[in-house]
């Protein structure tokens, strides 16, 4: 079974961010959003995948962001020039 999904702005997606009290580096490092994608999210050249907005509501419970934010510190690096397929 397929579901579809309303697009979320760019305007949606900022909005998100604010709301989850996250800045967009951050937000990569959570997510393993490599920072150029995320860029072309917030200028509206490529769509935002469906999870992005369900991941941004979930950041605004005090107790999810934590948890999202320990996980990340414990098991994300800054990886300078690593080829990645999201290049």
């Amino acid at each position: 079974m397929r579901y579809r999904y309303v697009k979320l702005t760019p305007d949606q997606f900022r909005a998100g961010l604010l709301e989850a009290g996250i800045p967009l580096e951050r937000f990569c490092k959570l997510t393993g959003t490599d920072r150029r994608r995320a860029q072309r999210y917030i200028t509206g050249v490529e769509d935002i995948p469906p999870w992005v907005g369900s991941y941004l509501a979930m950041l605004t419970r005090p107790d999810a962001r934590a948890i999202a934010h320990a996980y990340a510190d414990a098991y994300a690096t800054l990886a300078d020039n690593v080829d990645t397929p999201e290049g």
